[in-house]
């Protein structure tokens, strides 16, 4: 089915009154302030099909409760069956199925709504899924080809280096190659309902239309007695034979129209049905008569093995059930947001989460795209249905020179937009994005660094060497595991690449002489050598931050390379933009289009040489190895944390603010023990040779390789201190979370590359691994170690705890909205997913928060911190009074506060101010190095130094008055019954 958002012809747009757009657009511009509704603080949920819109439903008097001010799911149209994520969207015009019903998604939002609660999205706009039937696009462009009217949706290379790909789409789904599976009758012809299909186990792949006949020419002597079917047949045949090759809606419906046709003719004639089967019959039995047919499509089978050398369809990243959309296209941006949009005219969802979006050709365009059509689609609710084609193009004339402001500043841009942009350290969110900010692993990397001891960074690396003799520091590990993705997974997109490199190269006698084989390897070094995930080069002006991203790469690669130095510089002139001398209009658009694909090379490289493989190699503190983190750099400073935070206030104040997400290696709680191991330095290298003598006896060797090796065990360690359950168990409790340590490891093991991976499964290395962590932990055979490592993880946990509690207090409180991910508002100790999406015990949380007294006594709850109720409680207080001071925690001004004295260094302090509000923020910090109590006199000797006056202050978390004269606050007051505080002017209570 053809969307209707489909372009069918252009409008004219000087034939509408500008009165009349002046008057919608006004409207429209109004119609979004009143949909504003920009969030104070999110709640993230998972949809899946045992998690429904009805459960979410459920929960909603919780969240409420709890404080939160807006619902952000997971993507919620319909996905592949059985997805656990909603990643792999096979259709953006309906809600998935197995989430709900139309009317069971109203009432989730009614019931939001009735709660003074919102609801915005997560939402997929750079691939879809194309691994099972249910893709109607993607089987469009497999029966058509570069007929399909779908055809330019996505970014198929249809004019490949090999003649076997030539207006063909490689589909590496066999288990063996093409000839091999057809001799072993792996590959079968069935008819259904008017169409033809391959069908290779349970995929179905339909036939091109216009091969009908050389399956209904076969044998049709049987139908001599049959005139009226012989004379449907040939007209069948005339007419497919009679396709444009041309894509066009018309083509479209004469095809479908065919296929109509020939199912009615073959249901009232019994003896065509008869020829039918017996032509498909036939076909099976010959391996060879099947091979023509195929070779006949528009698609042509391989052995999956070679999809990353000759996949001619852009993924997601190397996922080959993922392939791209190019949602540069005007049509499919219309096509792909239309439902979202109509969701969002209609007040039921008012934000949006953009998934990827360094996929996208051009990120700032398609920002500014999706705010432009988010008025049009207020628009069109206030226009004549026979109008809206003419009116539609002025408005877009209109909006493409300027989109309105809904509001001033921060909230400048009408529709609420986060992105998933992964940022380095120190690398700014491209200001021209027309969005509120990121989807928080900035700040997630900012506040984890912390509560990491940046003065031991020597010492964790010493003793890291140590244990596996390896000193491959992470800038390189990071270069040669990309350079391995573009060898592996990445090498046809790699490819690819390179030619239309070469082709550019062949328009210049100056770089003519220049290889094939040269220019990938110099685009293979750049790519390697790139520092961060992209740049956005999108017309023939180069910003200056993407020109020095650029000649970093080129030089680095230089250095590794010095005999390719004239490609090298072909290679930066080119991505530079600096065109050569005989260049017409069309190569300068060549050379911007190769710019634009180099770009969305680095991106997928970047993240699965990094994330996806290095992070899982190089473990010296694996709290630190988190989408957009620098393992290399072992702590952050509070002076660097708050200028982060500073700048974040100014640039975007309502960016996420995340420290669980479905995509972390692992969860806040997990990482907050893990750092704790930067503060114990010698005791964990005492811990560590302790436990190498006991667990010697459990390792395997298997060809000479000791299984786990070194660094798997090192990671081992790292796991279970982070990971171990905070109550005592039963015995088949503890077997659980064996199994999710285990499968854990599977996971690492497979995303290392080193010993294993997911094309290539080393199963005896995977199982002696997974043994020797069951062995370990088994108490009748290693109950020396299970001892000791108990010990040593109660303590790592007592102080992960509290580091935990300090992050989330910032969480709640600097500049940004604070998402909460499922369950997290207590104790989380998940690992990578789908360990993470485990099912949430909401009837749990929910007795532990009515169980919250208006003040709960602080001593009780610090003691028993172990039972969740103490995050629960932070949670609930900062979110209300967030909900009470809205702008507060925002768009306040954010104040850096110092301190001084013996504790001065295990403090951070700053403050809120908004309206003549004041919040004063105090948290913790390295509690290891706190030998006395937590509370009141540990702290004695330091106080904290404000640069306003304030006489009055209240603590939310404890209703304790807390006396600020002479403009300073005793740390031993602040902190006399709990070691985090929320100070309020006694106005605000």
């Amino acid at each position: 089915m053809i969307p209707a958002s489909l372009p069918l012809g252009p409008g004219n747009a000087e034939a509408v009154d500008p009165v009349k757009i002046d008057r919608l657009l006004n409207q429209a511009i109004g119609r979004a302030r009143e949909l504003a509704h920009f969030p104070e603080s999110t709640y993230r949920i998972q949809f899946q099909k045992d998690f429904t819109f009805q459960d979410a439903t459920a929960i909603v008097p919780y969240l409420a409760k709890l404080g939160v001010t807006h619902l952000y799911a997971s993507p919620i149209l319909k996905a592949v069956p059985g997805s656990t994520h909603g990643y792999d969207v096979i259709d953006h015009a309906m809600l998935n199925p197995e989430l709900g019903t139309t009317e069971s998604f109203d009432t989730l939002v009614g019931a939001l709504k009735e709660h003074g609660l919102h609801l915005m999205l997560d939402t997929v706009t750079n691939h879809v899924g194309v691994e099972t039937n249910h893709n109607a696009w993607w089987n469009d462009v497999l029966e058509n080809g570069r007929t399909s009217v779908f055809g330019s949706f996505f970014d198929i290379a249809w004019q490949g280096p090999r003649a076997s790909l030539h207006d063909r789409v490689l589909l590496p789904l066999l288990g063996s190659s093409l000839g091999d599976a057809l001799d072993k009758g792996e590959l079968k012809l069935i008819y259904e309902a008017g169409r033809f299909f391959i069908e290779s186990y349970e995929r179905r792949i339909p036939l091109a239309v216009r091969t009908y006949a050389q399956l209904l020419t076969r044998n049709t002597d049987s139908l001599h007695a049959n005139p009226p079917a012989r004379r449907a047949v040939e007209e069948l045949i005339a007419s497919a034979s009679s396709l444009a090759d041309v894509a066009s809606v018309e083509r479209h419906e004469h095809k479908e129209a065919i296929k109509r046709q020939f199912a009615e003719i073959v249901a009232e004639h019994p003896p065509l049905r008869q020829l039918v089967d017996a032509n498909v019959a036939a076909i099976n039995r010959s391996p060879e008569l099947l091979g023509e047919l195929l070779d006949a499509q528009h698609f042509r089978l391989a052995h999956w093995r070679t999809a990353p050398d000759e996949i001619n369809y852009r993924r997601f990243f190397d996922v080959n059930g993922l392939a791209a959309l190019t949602m540069e296209r005007q049509e499919v941006f219309e096509a792909v947001h239309a439902f979202t949009l109509q969701l969002l005219a209609d007040g039921k969802i008012c934000g949006l989460r953009i998934d990827h979006p360094d996929g996208l050709y051009d990120p700032a365009e398609y920002f500014r795209r999706l705010q432009q059509h988010y008025l049009l689609a207020l628009a069109h609710k206030d226009c004549n249905a026979d109008d809206w084609p003419n009116v539609k193009q002025s408005l877009l004339h209109r909006l493409e020179r300027e989109i309105p402001a809904a509001g001033k500043g921060a909230a400048r841009w009408p529709l609420y937009v986060l992105c998933e942009k992964i940022l380095d350290m120190d690398e700014p969110l491209p200001r021209k994005w027309a969005v509120h900010g990121t989807s928080g692993y900035d700040f997630l990397n900012f506040c984890n660094g912390i509560f990491v001891d940046a003065r031991n960074a020597g010492e964790l690396e010493r003793i890291y060497q140590a244990w596996t003799s390896d000193a491959t520091p992470f800038n390189e590990l990071t270069y040669q595991k990309k350079r391995l993705i573009l060898e592996r997974s990445l090498a046809g997109d790699l490819h690819a690449l390179a030619l239309q490199l070469d082709r550019l190269a062949q328009r210049d006698r100056h770089s003519q002489d220049f290889t094939l084989t040269s220019l990938a390897s110099g685009l293979r070094e750049v790519i390697a050598c790139f520092p961060v995930y992209r740049t956005y080069i999108a017309t023939s002006t180069v910003s200056d931050v993407d020109r020095t991203r650029i000649d970093d790469a080129v030089q680095r690669a230089r250095r590794r390379i010095p005999n390719l130095d004239e490609v090298l510089d072909f290679i930066r002139r080119t991505l530079l933009m600096e065109f050569g001398d005989r260049f017409t209009e069309e190569d300068r658009a060549e050379q911007r289009r190769f710019a634009g694909k180099f770009q969305q090379l680095t991106s997928p490289t970047t993240a699965k040489g990094v994330e996806d493989t290095a992070f899982y190699l190089y473990n010296r503190l694996l709290s630190l190895n988190e989408v957009g983190g620098d393992p290399a750099r072992c702590g952050v400073e509070p002076e660097a944390l708050h200028r982060y935070l500073g700048d974040r206030q100014r640039d975007w104040p309502y960016a996420m603010s995340a420290l669980s997400t479905h995509d972390t290696k692992r969860s806040e709680d997990v990482r907050a023990r893990i750092n704790v191991l930067s503060e114990l330095p010698c005791e964990w290298e005492q811990k560590l040779k302790r436990w190498d003598r006991w667990n010697a006896p459990h390792r395997q060797i298997m060809d000479g390789q000791v299984s786990p090796d070194r660094n798997e065990e090192y990671a081992i360690y790292q796991t279970l201190l982070g990971a171990w359950p905070l109550a005592s168990h039963t015995p088949s409790e503890f077997e659980s979370f064996v199994a999710r340590v285990q499968a854990y490891m599977v996971k690492a093991m497979r995303e290392a590359k080193l010993h294993t991976s997911w094309t290539d499964i080393n199963e005896p290395h995977e199982s002696a691994v997974t043994s020797f962590v069951a062995t370990i932990l088994d108490r009748d055979r290693n109950g020396d170690f299970v001892d000791d490592f108990g010990t040593f993880q109660q303590r790592v946990s007592d102080l992960g705890l509290l580091n935990s509690l300090s992050q989330t207090l910032l969480k709640l409180t600097a500049p940004g909205v604070p998402d909460t991910y499922q369950g997290s508002e207590t104790w989380d100790l998940s690992l990578v997913d789908p360990d993470n999406r485990r099912p949430v015990d909401y009837a749990v949380r929910a007795r532990l928060l009515s169980q919250l007294t208006q003040h709960a006594e602080p001593a009780s709850l610090l003691a028993n911190k172990q039972d969740g109720r103490l995050k629960l409680l932070l949670h609930r207080e900062a979110l209300h009074l967030r909900r009470r001071h809205p702008g507060l925690f925002t768009v306040g001004e954010y104040l850096p506060l110092t301190s001084t004295g013996p504790r001065a260094d295990h403090v951070f302090v700053f403050a809120r101010q908004h309206q003549g509000r004041t919040a004063i923020v105090v948290v913790g910090r390295r509690f290891a190095g706190i030998s006395e109590s937590l509370t009141g006199p540990a702290w004695d000797g330091t106080q904290i130094n404000l640069p306003f006056a304030v006489s009055r202050l209240r603590s939310t978390l404890t209703s304790t008055a807390i006396d600020a004269a002479n403009s300073t606050l005793l740390l031993s007051s602040v902190f006399a019954d709990l070691p985090w505080a929320i100070l309020i002017d006694e106005q605000l209570q």
